[in-house]
């Protein structure tokens, strides 16, 4: 699918699908445009509405643009929406399976969810790249509700947000995050050295209201343990509060 644009959903608008299931699909220079400035702009290529069950296995994707929120998908539902959950797979496994090249204007440069009752799960080696929130929070991840997310063996490198949680933003009370194996590169290139001066405000304007990268995780309110294991993170440091983890009412083990 390549070259598409629309409204909700740049490539695919799916609303209470029973089944959605997509097996070595490739997506090229797709994207969600607004029609003014709170309508539209939703899912670079997907627009998931009480979903039931999405499957996405060893699909490519590059270059997907969203005008407002999720770029490359957005899923919304409610508490009354059935039980959904959102899988990518890479099995059997060959190589890591791309993401590339995605933005959204506002939040959730990769996924924006917005669905209490739906699960995700990414634990096949899924490779990311170039993932960023222009103007807001999330740089791959966006979580405003959620269930249960399962993220193993992965890549993200060069994932970034203009606020806070360049990896992963999350507000969602229900959050239930496991993450092992990964590894995430917030910057492709660093953003401090060992020589570098410890106050940078004046040179970097970071480390002041005006920061330009969030750090890695930013949750809040997630008060069933968030479970990170074997994870690597580096060069995601010029956040204004915790280059790695800012936690807010939060249980972490690491």
């Amino acid at each position: 699918m390549r070259d598409n644009t629309a409204v909700y959903g740049g490539a695919i608008s799916c609303k209470s699908c029973s089944l959605l299931s997509l097996t070595s699909t490739e997506f090229y220079h797709n994207s969600a445009f607004t029609t003014s400035p709170l309508n539209g702009g939703l899912g670079g290529i997907m627009y998931l509405e009480d979903p039931t069950t999405v499957t996405l296995n060893k699909i490519k994707a590059i270059d997907a643009h969203a005008m407002n929120k999720g770029g490359f998908v957005y899923a919304v539902g409610t508490s009354s929406s059935p039980t959904a959950t959102l899988t990518i797979d890479n099995t059997p496994f060959v190589s890591a399976l791309t993401l590339e090249q995605f933005k959204a204007d506002t939040s959730g440069g990769g996924f924006y969810v917005d669905h209490p009752k739906l699960s995700v799960s990414m634990i096949t080696p899924v490779a990311v790249k170039n993932s960023k929130a222009l103007s807001g929070s999330g740089g791959f991840f966006y979580f405003n509700q959620i269930g249960a997310v399962t993220i193993g063996s992965s890549t993200f490198e060069d994932v970034s947000s203009t606020v806070s949680g360049s990896f992963l933003y999350s507000v969602a009370p229900g959050l239930q995050l496991t993450v092992t194996s990964s590894q995430v590169n917030c910057a492709s290139t660093p953003q401090l050295s060992s020589s570098t001066p410890l106050d940078l405000s004046s040179t970097l304007g970071i480390m002041s209201p005006s920061s330009t990268r969030g750090g890695a995780f930013y949750i809040k309110d997630a008060t069933t343990a968030t479970q990170v294991n074997g994870m690597t993170l580096y060069n995601c440091h010029t956040g204004d509060k915790g280059g790695v983890y800012s936690l807010i009412n939060t249980i972490l083990n690491d």
